[in-house]
């Protein structure tokens, strides 16, 4: 019988740096500064207790805000995560 293996269970699973996450109420710009800061390509957004509950990639940024002319500044994460 085959042993399934969890992601945490991989060697190189301790070596990765956490994902950066934020709430859905987070603004953008908040984010943005983070993502740069670190040289991430996306923030991971959850909910209280932790669970996943979408994503914003540079691409969400570029498309969802910049594309439509939102102020980074007021536009919370929920508005452009996928």
């Amino acid at each position: 019988m085959a042993r399934t293996f969890k992601l945490k269970d991989r060697p190189e699973f301790k070596n990765k740096p956490r994902p950066l996450t934020f709430r859905r109420s987070n603004l953008v710009s908040d984010a943005a500064s983070v993502m740069s800061e670190k040289n991430y390509g996306s923030v991971i957004i959850v909910d209280k207790d932790d669970k996943v509950e979408g994503i914003v990639t540079e691409r969400d940024i570029l498309k969802k805000l910049v594309n439509k002319n939102l102020d980074p500044s007021k536009t919370k994460l929920e508005t452009i995560m996928t």
